[in-house]
């Protein structure tokens, strides 16, 4: 089943702790994840014509009766066969997995939305088809323990060797401690509110770890670290220390009150750090999205942050799709001058690189504060 979940940059006038871009207020992204092994076709319609309708007397924007244009990027893509609008609701069939955003209306294709736009809220559409996970765990075997929403999970790593948080739900408040040599399993029918974080051991509990799942993390009943005073670590959504011989897979962060995936490792290839089919969403002040360790290879992600979304360090990055509204960069090119290899960087897609905001965001590439040489291409 396909679930659709929409994410959201509040009001910094009404969020005051979150460091929410002012520019971005009352904009919203719905999603959706599922799995394909053959051809589908998703039909995109409007529910009420403002997906924003509360109370917090926030301009939602302008409120859409029926979609009449639909433009799925990247252009490039060849999982997309087919876009159609007929009747006010837009069809695209799709061949193979991807992370597709759909342009409904021209909102962001149509107009700029960087610095000096005056326009109302937008909302955007993005597509998550996966394809199928491994080694999915099955409830009541052994070792596996289930998770209700509600449920503070167990902080004791002798309890399970697999976490599995049941639909629904779920609060695990900032830095729940993750164990070496365990599993943390997320369906695409559950959220988890929080941030996972193994460095409570230093490098020693960060490895053999695997995240995996279509389900959500977010940070959205976090504020940003400057609010939050409490000892504990930053409120990155995954943090790993060591993390060798782990992988994160499948999973939805969104807003990301700080950082939203870090996995530290020294260069070791033969025990690697993979993130693999991972989206992200940002929507405020360091809410960049992976600053890589040393041996991380990141393939076929989605990234839509309000900071910088990739620093360039690691083993390598292929098929990325990158969006950037407020402020940050694509690559962040002087993690290079760490490197004493080749990295390289293939098939990626900017979609958007705009800014709100002076300073030196809405770049595809920079090299603020110096870098060393390194091989991009095969990029669009």
């Amino acid at each position: 089943d396909s679930f659709a979940f929409i994410t959201r940059c509040n009001d910094k006038k009404v969020h005051k702790k979150g460091k929410y871009y002012e520019h971005l207020a009352g904009w919203t992204n719905t999603y959706t994840n599922f799995v394909m092994t053959e051809p589908v076709e998703v039909e995109i319609s409007v529910v009420d014509g403002n997906v924003n309708d509360d109370d917090d007397d926030v301009d939602h924007g302008t409120c859409i009766d029926q979609i009449s244009t639909a433009v799925a990027h990247p252009l490039a893509s060849t999982a997309v066969n087919s876009v159609e609008v007929k009747a006010g609701k837009a069809y695209i069939i799709m061949n193979t997995p991807a992370q597709i955003t759909v342009d409904i209306n021209s909102q962001m294709d149509g107009q700029h939305t960087g610095r000096g736009y005056k326009g109302p809220p937008i909302h955007t559409v993005t597509i998550f088809a996966n394809p199928p996970l491994s080694d999915i765990p099955e409830i009541g075997s052994p070792g596996v323990y289930a998770v209700t929403p509600g449920e503070m999970p167990p902080t004791d790593s002798t309890k399970y060797e697999t976490l599995y948080f049941l639909p629904g739900v779920h609060d695990i408040d900032r830095a729940f401690p993750l164990w070496a040599n365990k599993n943390y399993y997320i369906p695409n029918n559950a959220i988890v509110y929080g941030s996972l974080d193994s460095s409570h051991g230093g490098n020693h509990n960060g490895h053999n770890i695997r995240i995996f799942g279509h389900g959500t993390i977010s940070g959205a009943r976090l504020n940003h670290p400057q609010y939050d005073t409490r000892d504990l670590p930053n409120p990155n959504p995954i943090k790993l220390q060591g993390a060798w011989n782990s992988t994160v897979e499948g999973i939805t962060i969104e807003d990301s009150a700080y950082h939203s995936l870090m996995m530290w490792a020294g260069y070791r290839p033969e025990e690697p750090t993979l993130v693999r089919w991972v989206k992200i969403f940002t929507w405020r002040a360091n809410g960049d999205g992976i600053n890589p360790g040393q041996n991380m290879r990141i393939e076929n992600s989605f990234f839509r942050t309000q900071d910088d979304a990739l620093y360039a360090r690691g083993v390598g990055m292929k098929n990325l799709s990158i969006w950037n509204d407020a402020n940050g960069v694509a690559f962040a090119l002087w993690a290079l001058q760490e490197h004493d290899r080749p990295l390289i960087i293939e098939d990626c897609t900017v979609l958007y690189a705009r800014r709100a905001i002076g300073g030196k965001g809405g770049r595809v590439f920079s090299l603020r504060g110096g870098g060393g040489v390194g091989k991009t291409g095969g990029g669009n």
